[in-house]
């Protein structure tokens, strides 16, 4: 058994596939192959195990980003066994406009943006103010969806003054 590619690099909300390659000794006979993952809270995988069918050369595994980390995704058949290791990275959160210029009792909307290629899944972001008496958000947190990457909130100014807006990102 291998794991193809092997790193597997990937970003919470985001999707990767990787490809368990079978072992060729063994291509004419039906297997079972067995996945666990050292840390179920870094990533998702959308199978725990498969059958490689006689003459199957290698079996797809889609994997969803849940949390900043590394883990590992091993794979089992009898007397194979290989890991994977599974890097999960923050996605790149671009807010729109920046700077925000608002005056007081100004609604603004923003628009939250993540990369084509770091999308995929679902993606909860938090939001705060750095000081609610400046300006004060219509949610605290906002969903991306599973194949979407923009999302919009509102922004209120409340009084005069400079504030920030923290975002973070949640699993």
């Amino acid at each position: 058994l291998a794991f193809s590619p092997n790193p597997a690099s990937n970003v919470v909300g985001g999707i990767f596939r990787v490809n368990i390659l079978r072992p060729g000794t063994d291509a004419n006979q039906e297997l079972t192959v067995t996945l666990t993952r050292s840390d179920p809270s870094i990533f998702l995988s959308n199978t725990n195990s498969f059958q490689f069918f006689r003459y199957d050369a290698s079996f797809e595994v889609v994997l969803t980003g849940l949390a900043a980390g590394t883990a590992t995704l091993h794979a089992a058949c009898g007397p194979y066994s290989t890991n994977l290791n599974v890097i999960v990275g923050i996605p790149t959160i671009t807010v729109t406009p920046s700077p925000i210029t608002n005056l007081v009792g100004e609604t603004r909307v923003l628009t939250f943006t993540r990369s084509s290629t770091e999308g995929g899944a679902r993606l909860p972001i938090g939001l705060s103010s750095s000081d609610p008496s400046i300006f004060s958000l219509a949610t605290n947190a906002v969903v991306m969806g599973a194949d979407s990457f923009t999302t919009n909130m509102e922004l209120t100014g409340v009084s005069s003054g400079t504030g920030t807006l923290q975002v973070t990102i949640s699993s």
